[in-house]
């Protein structure tokens, strides 16, 4: 009876120490399992911060793309705008070489009709006088003569009063022209212009008289 009991006590023993040992190997395995998990773990918080940067690498890119698309339009439109503004006043310096080039020849046509009527009404006034000292006293020539040539001299200032009257006319009138077209881009520069084209005009009105 007593070595049944040792027997028994003995394999209680080895039961304990076999369990206990099972224990560790569980509670081994346990923790192994443990630290995989922790390591998952940490893994997915990696790709997540990953992912959360590479989000932010696009909103970058996002918005790098938008600021150049935004300024690319604001070029494209600044160009459209210049071409515009160029191709309108180039249509503008046009125009007004063309009404300048048309007034020109038609002061050019006035003063040669006015010096046609000057020679004219001269070589008349001359043949005139002529006759008259030819057939009077010395007396009535010389009355004669100097109403001849006041009256000649009146005729002359008057057609150089009216020349200057028509070329005023026609300064305003071109200047009206003018000043109805498209004048907002250029404005400062087309008022310059002309008053550049009136102060030359009338300067070789006065210079002709």
């Amino acid at each position: 009876m007593k070595s049944v009991t040792v027997a028994l006590k003995a394999s209680n023993t080895s039961i304990t120490v076999i369990k206990k040992v099972n224990l560790e190997i569980e509670k081994i395995k346990l923790n192994i399992k443990r630290v995989r998990l922790n390591i998952e773990k940490q893994k997915i918080i990696t790709e997540k911060e990953r992912i959360i940067i590479e989000r932010a690498k696009m909103n970058i890119e996002n918005t790098k793309l938008a600021v150049q698309c935004k300024i690319l339009r604001l070029i494209n439109t600044h160009y459209e705008s210049q071409k515009e503004f160029i191709s309108n006043l180039t249509r503008l310096t046009t125009d007004i070489n063309i009404k300048t080039y048309q007034l020109c020849l038609e002061m050019y046509e006035m003063i040669s009709k006015f010096e046609m009527f000057a020679k004219h009404l001269i070589k008349t006034e001359d043949s005139s006088d002529n006759e008259k000292f030819s057939n009077s006293n010395n007396n009535d020539k010389a009355s004669d003569h100097l109403k001849t040539s006041t009256l000649k001299q009146y005729m002359i200032d008057d057609s150089v009063s009216q020349i200057m009257t028509n070329s005023e006319t026609l300064i305003h009138r071109f200047s009206d022209m003018i000043n109805e077209s498209d004048m907002t881009e250029n404005e400062n520069y087309e008022r310059n212009l002309i008053q550049v084209i009136k102060k030359n005009l009338c300067r070789s009105m006065s210079d002709f008289q």
